[in-house]
């Protein structure tokens, strides 16, 4: 064994300081923090891993990450990789530690109200909610013309609090969580503004009006359009007088009713009655939204779109929950993580964990199918081809929260051959009509081989 040599050994020390040092940092002691790695970037700026890393830190606004859902003691993110990751950053928001735990609590508390709102409750378990500390040069945004220097350079026009430059945050996340967001960010401005605004991935909301984030989401995660008929700001009225045009999944313009049934987004949400219509409101075309009272209409009287206080309709429901299951797949983890096993005189046991939604069940159905092989071949070998389905009953465990779905395969009960065992899980949400359920449904396939020496003879 080779001893360390007197470098190494300084770098092992000055890397187990650095590391003490951001973790100082992540506890929210960001002044010391900051002067701890200038230290160490002007001290030992040659020392690879250590004053890079510290220079790095220096460059940037960002100060830390910090899990919303741990740090209020309301469970803890799950991997990001199968997870909704929605980002709160500060802008506006000076370095002194005092002044970061203002946008900590304007964080928190825009993330509670976002967790009250129906969809977020109901898929809590399938969404990460990280909050990410920026140092700005200047206290406050941007606001009719006066210009700040601040982290994402966000500002106030004509009352409306705005993302001027999209690119400049989703690089901050590229730059520091590569692979653990979606593009997905709430910024939360340091001033005082009258209107909320979201789009294109981004919701911009001040300190004064966290309550319009749930509504802001809608337009920044879910593409869906204003449902309310006023201008926040005021303004002449200026009804839509032209031809039949789609403006959201939940907004059309028009002013021919028949053809605004027949063409709106929503016509298959129109004859819904009883199960169907989990919402029990009526399903038709309402004049006024858009913010205009005349020309614009929306699905129904009551919407989060409409006033960010009410629930999600059944359109922008729906429209919300399939946009879900384009980051998240009902099935979380598999065991045994091999998908080809060849069987040993033991029983295999077969596992999922599901994302369970808080009132209601992921749904899982197991299989177990013969395969055999083709005695003709062909330039690609035998061409293996399915044989005699079967229907197994699996059972549920619950540990600490977690819902693992499983079933046992004795092989010895089983003819030798091969066999594809399979799990199909699918959520069976009513916000979701039936012919999109697909999209909402994950399958987990293994393919098990039994040798003659174990497999049963004539077994089926």
């Amino acid at each position: 064994m080779v001893a360390a040599s007197g470098e190494e050994k300084k770098r092992e020390k000055l890397l187990a300081l650095l590391k003490k040092v951001l973790a100082l940092m992540d506890q929210g002691f960001y002044t010391n923090g900051k002067q701890a790695l200038a230290k160490l970037a002007d001290l030992h700026g040659d020392v690879e891993g250590v004053g890079d890393v510290a220079r790095k830190r220096l460059e940037s606004p960002m100060l830390r990450r910090r899990d919303i859902k741990l740090s209020r003691k309301k469970g803890r993110n799950g991997p990001s990789k199968n997870r909704l990751d929605i980002y709160f950053m500060g802008d506006g928001f000076l370095l002194p530690d005092q002044k970061q735990r203002h946008f900590d609590r304007n964080a928190d508390a825009a993330q509670g109200i976002v967790s009250l709102q129906d969809f977020f409750k109901e898929y809590d378990k399938f969404i990460n909610y990280w909050a990410v500390n920026l140092e700005s040069n200047e206290e406050g945004v941007e606001k009719e013309g006066k210009s700040k220097d601040t982290a994402l350079g966000t500002a106030i026009v004509d009352g409306r609090y705005m993302v001027r430059d999209r690119a400049r945050i989703f690089s901050i996340l590229d730059k520091w969580f590569p692979g653990e967001h979606d593009r997905q960010a709430v910024v939360i401005g340091n001033d005082y503004a009258n209107i909320a605004t979201g789009g294109g991935g981004t919701a911009a909301v001040c300190k004064t009006m966290l309550q319009a984030t749930p509504h802001e989401l809608g337009h920044a995660y879910g593409g869906l359009g204003d449902e309310y008929n006023k201008e926040p700001g005021g303004g002449a009225p200026n009804p839509y007088t032209g031809p039949f045009k789609i403006i959201a999944p939940n907004v059309i313009a028009g002013n021919d009713k028949a053809e605004l049934l027949k063409n709106a987004p929503w016509k298959g949400w129109l004859d819904s009655v009883g199960t169907n219509n989990w919402s029990g409101k009526a399903i038709d075309v309402f004049e006024g939204a858009n913010r205009q009272v005349k020309g614009y209409w929306r699905p129904q009287r009551v919407c989060c779109m409409k006033d960010s206080g009410s629930p999600f309709c059944v359109v922008c429901m729906e429209v919300m929950v399939r946009r879900l299951f384009e980051y998240v797949k009902p099935i979380d983890q598999v065991w045994p993580k091999e998908t080809e096993l060849t069987a040993e005189k033991k029983a295999v046991t077969f596992r999922v964990l599901v994302l369970k939604p808080k009132t209601h069940d992921v749904m899982v159905h197991w299989r177990l199918k013969t395969l055999a092989r083709d005695s003709k071949s062909s330039d690609s070998g035998s061409q293996e081809r399915e044989g005699p389905v079967k229907n197994v009953s699996g059972r549920l465990q619950v540990i600490d929260g977690y819902f693992v779905h499983y079933i046992k395969i004795r092989p010895e009960e089983l003819a030798p051959g091969r066999y594809e065992i399979s799990a199909q899980a699918w959520d069976p949400t009513p916000w979701v009509r039936e012919e999109f359920r697909k999209e909402l449904t994950a399958w987990q396939r293994w393919t098990l081989v039994v040798p003659e020496s174990i497999g049963k003879a004539g077994a089926k």
